[in-house]
């Protein structure tokens, strides 16, 4: 668009087709040969638990899902184009792998370990 001088506004938020969390999971799992497992837990408990969404859990959009719902039908039409998800996510672990250690130790997002721990195991009491 720039090459053509274009302007406007576009939404470019993707997927280019809707993405639920579970597939996008799965998806990012498999690209990085990843043996994670995923514990579904319902958006009120994880409230109760104080977790937030974005910054404690940063694909989880907790009440502001419609953003990710914003049509972006004026983008693709203007030849907006998304890499695979395998590819960004392969890339995005092999940029991060190379960050130094002190870096690497010091995320800026998501639950600690042990935080993380402390919510799964008060899931697990609370279905008994």
């Amino acid at each position: 668009m720039v090459e053509n001088r274009e302007t406007g506004i576009y939404n470019a938020t993707g997927p280019a087709k809707p993405l639920v969390i579970g597939e996008m999971l799965d998806q990012i799992k498999g690209a990085v040969n990843s043996d994670a497992t995923f514990t579904w837990v319902p958006a009120d408990f994880l409230e109760k638990q104080k977790v937030e969404a974005w910054s404690d859990m940063p694909v989880w959009t907790g009440d502001e899902s419609g953003m990710a719902r914003t049509s972006i039908t004026r983008a693709l039409g203007k030849g907006l184009t998304f890499r695979p998800l395998a590819e960004t996510a392969r890339d995005t672990l092999a940029w991060f792998k190379s960050q130094p250690q002190d870096r690497q130790s010091k995320l800026r997002a998501g639950l600690t370990p042990g935080r993380e721990a402390e919510v799964l195991a008060a899931w697990r009491k609370h279905l008994g």
